[in-house]
Order: C-alpha cells, then structure tokens, then sequence
C-alpha cells in the first residue's frame, strides 16, 4: 500500500507544471510544431489562456497566416533562440529563429504571468528577420566611430 501510494505521488508530480515555464512552453511549440502541425502547436500555446477562447477568430487567422508562410518557406529544420528579455518576473518575450528550407522566419512569444502559472500573452512571426539584419550591419561601422 505504502508502495503505492508513493507510486501515484510520483507520477502525479511528474505531470504538474514542469510544463508551465516560458522555456518549457516554447519548446513543447516547437516539437508539436514538428511532429502536429503548426495549428495544433498555436491551439495548444494559447490554451493556458483563457482570453483565447474569447477570441477563436484571431488565432484561427493566425494559424492560416502560419500554415501559408510554412507552404511558402518549406520544411523547418530546427530552431535557435535569438533573445529573451525578461521585463520582471511576471513578463518576458523569447525571440528564436526558425530555420526553414527558403529562408528563415522570426518568431515571438510574450509570456505573462498573473498570478502563480505562466499564460502565453502573444505570439507572432514574420519573415523580415534579414532585412533588419541587413540595416544593423548598416548602421554597426557607424557605432565603431
């Protein structure tokens, strides 16, 4: 019985909130994005928020806009993080690189937490991550003056 009980313990808290870090939040995106599709990685980014079932319609264009920018760009082979700034403990914003078959794409996650678990508050992506590469080397000569 002893036995047990300290079984269920331990697989109880192997389920509790290991997930609900910005980090862990991201990178379960990530693989089901892989392994799911990028419609079920949004639904499930957005589902520790309640605001999202508020506004089905926002995420619902978003994942259209997602699916046709992963049509246009190919296969993703991976993902590396370009930033993070954490604004205080209950906000922070992870920016990672996606690496397509075309071209790389940006994307963004905002995290809030309120209270005691993290909430995605934002998520975004777009392709211009080169031509604000392309103006910062621009503008880096003239830093060194």
């Amino acid at each position: 019985m002893k036995n047990a009980v300290l079984l269920l313990f331990f697989l109880t808290i192997s389920q509790l909130p290991a997930q609900n870090t910005p980090e862990a939040l991201v990178e379960t995106f990530f693989k089901e994005q892989a392994s799911k599709g990028p419609e079920v990685a949004l639904t499930n980014l957005y589902s520790n928020n309640e605001w999202a079932i508020d506004n089905a319609e926002s995420i619902s264009i978003l994942k259209k806009k997602l699916v046709t920018a992963e049509n246009v760009l190919g296969k993703m082979h991976g993902h590396a993080l370009l930033g993070e700034k954490k604004l205080n403990d209950y906000f922070v914003i992870y920016t990672y690189t996606a690496l397509y078959d075309l071209q790389p794409m940006r994307f963004t996650f905002q995290f809030y937490k309120p209270k005691d678990r993290w909430k995605t508050f934002a998520f975004s992506f777009d392709e211009n991550l080169d031509d604000e590469l392309e103006a910062s080397l621009k503008l880096a000569p003239l830093a060194d003056q």
